[in-house]
């Protein structure tokens, strides 16, 4: 699944009602907090509240999936779905480290359409890596909306990532938020 909305648009709490949700957060995003204040008898199982791990980067959170996995693997029934908060935190805190070595590398200013393309790449790999590993399990992308004038923005992602790394979803969720 990939989940977007705008910030407070109610994605993780809709995450929330899964079942056996884990979520892979951003330390920052509002939306794990969320979790704590809502009412228990919300959740899908309302004596096992929601776990959430909290990541600070992109290679926190692939360590994090990683540990899923393992977790997942030893005991399939400890994770249910997998809520990976946010892609577009991933994707940005990737960009930046992609920009930075190259600037490193270079010493000037690094090409954008290759670090676009490095990402969408990137993107699209993780992504199938994570469809490929967490087999028959719920896996949902939360992501910020992008703001469009007059109508429904797409996924907050740089470049064109947004439309092409996102393929391997079965389903794409709005969360309209009402003013």
């Amino acid at each position: 699944f990939v989940s977007y909305g705008g910030s407070r648009s109610g994605k993780s709490w809709f995450w929330a009602t899964a079942p056996r949700p884990l979520f892979i957060a951003q330390k920052t995003e509002h939306g794990w907090t969320t979790l704590a204040r809502m009412n228990k008898k919300e959740f899908y199982e309302p004596d096992r509240e929601p776990r959430v791990w909290a990541v600070s980067d992109h290679g926190q959170m692939r360590e994090a999936i990683d540990d899923a996995h393992a977790e997942w693997k030893k005991n399939p029934e400890s994770i249910k779905s997998l809520v990976i908060d946010s892609i577009t935190f991933y994707s940005e805190s990737y960009f930046s480290m992609l920009e930075t070595n190259s600037w490193q590398k270079k010493g000037s200013r690094p090409e954008g359409k290759v670090l676009y393309g490095d990402l969408g790449t990137h993107m699209r790999w993780l992504m199938h890596c994570i469809h490929e590993k967490f087999e028959n399990l719920n896996v949902a992308w939360l992501g910020l909306e992008k703001i469009s004038e007059g109508g429904v923005g797409g996924l907050l992602l740089a470049g064109q990532t947004a439309d092409k790394a996102p393929a391997l979803c079965d389903y794409w969720l709005y969360h309209y938020q009402n003013p």
